[in-house]
């Protein structure tokens, strides 16, 4: 006899969350598999045919393995939501800078084809009135 507590068995499955008539379903399956009853006397209990019992016992397994998969590690991320006046707002500062790169980009074209015009307009220093 092995030592140390024994297990509830099928009884598990009435602390999980479910509706009684599901949880009626898992315990014959799990009884089916554990030798504790027939499928024969299962499938008169359901109303099934043996057929139809061993693919929703087959379904049940997959069903069961693939939720034990391994997931992704962490918490899911957070889907980043703006509001519309958060958008607006965004677009208004975004053509903004684009202007400013029309005219930065202007002035660089001039720069480059008249470099003379610019050393010019640099030189004059324009003095206040005196007063």
């Amino acid at each position: 006899m092995p030592a140390g507590r024994r297990t509830s068995g099928v009884a598990l499955v009435d602390a999980l969350e479910g509706s009684a008539d599901a949880k009626r379903r898992l315990k014959l399956v799990l009884e089916t598999l554990s030798g504790e009853r027939t499928v024969v006397d299962a499938c008169k209990e359901l109303g099934l045919c043996e057929a139809r019992f061993y693919r929703f016992r087959r379904d049940c397994l997959e069903q069961s393995l693939a939720s034990l998969e391994p997931g992704p590690t962490g918490r899911p991320r957070k889907e980043a939501t703006i509001s519309a006046k958060e958008l607006q707002s965004l677009k208004a500062e975004n053509d903004a800078l684009r202007q400013q790169v029309e005219a930065l980009q202007v002035c660089e074209e001039i720069a480059l084809s008249a470099p003379r015009v610019l050393k010019r307009a640099r030189g004059k220093k324009t003095r206040l009135p005196e007063q």
